[in-house]
């Protein structure tokens, strides 16, 4: 069921937007979208289905959830900038700075190992929740913002906004519902053996 609302709503809104905006703006918010979902696995660093093995096997007081998104967000952090820095000396995009801003919150797609603890004790039902609550607020900022005449800058700040809202939110939900496994630590030798 949350797959089929998930796409209605996502439907409907890319429909309103791709409407509103012009040829050339909604071209480049749908490259903007494409970019960053190819960089999505590499901000994982192949850590997800790792992290739901290792949180069942490992005590609370190595705090796997911790550590791991200790890993992830620096290099997501590094990709990021890494990227920033080669668009500013390489290429010409019109709307830089927002891209440069999109990039920096999808860095913090490293609180999604929240996701996949709460998948390893079968507590889904919470990120769902979650999840579609971000996507139908996004999806009504963004049908609001059509009427108040939104820029596609302001689009693609709604898109970051809903990043850092979804993975912060995770964060406090995981802190909430499983306190034990993510208590904030970071332990470089159990990182390495990440």
């Amino acid at each position: 069921i949350e797959k089929v609302v998930s796409l209605l709503i996502s439907t409907f809104v890319f429909i309103s937007i791709s409407n509103y905006l012009s040829v050339s703006e909604f071209g480049e918010y749908a490259y903007y979208l494409a970019f960053v979902g190819i960089l999505l696995p590499f901000f994982s660093l192949g850590l997800n289905s790792l992290i739901t093995k290792e949180v069942l096997n490992v005590k609370p007081s190595q705090s796997v959830i911790s550590n791991a998104a200790m890993v992830r967000l620096p290099f997501g952090f590094i990709i990021s900038i890494s990227i920033i820095l080669f668009d500013i000396f390489f290429t010409e995009l019109k709307y830089e700075a927002e891209f440069h801003v999109l990039l920096l919150c999808i860095a913090l797609t490293g609180f999604q190992v929240c996701d996949f603890g709460f998948q390893a004790f079968e507590q889904h039902k919470y990120v769902i929740s979650l999840r579609l609550c971000v996507l139908a607020l996004s999806g009504l900022i963004k049908v609001a913002g059509i009427f108040l005449g939104f820029r596609l800058t302001d689009f693609l700040l709604v898109v970051a906004g809903e990043y850092i809202l979804s993975n912060f939110l995770l964060w406090i939900l995981f802190r909430k519902y499983r306190p034990e496994y993510a208590e904030i630590s970071f332990d470089i030798d159990y990182c390495k053996d990440l």
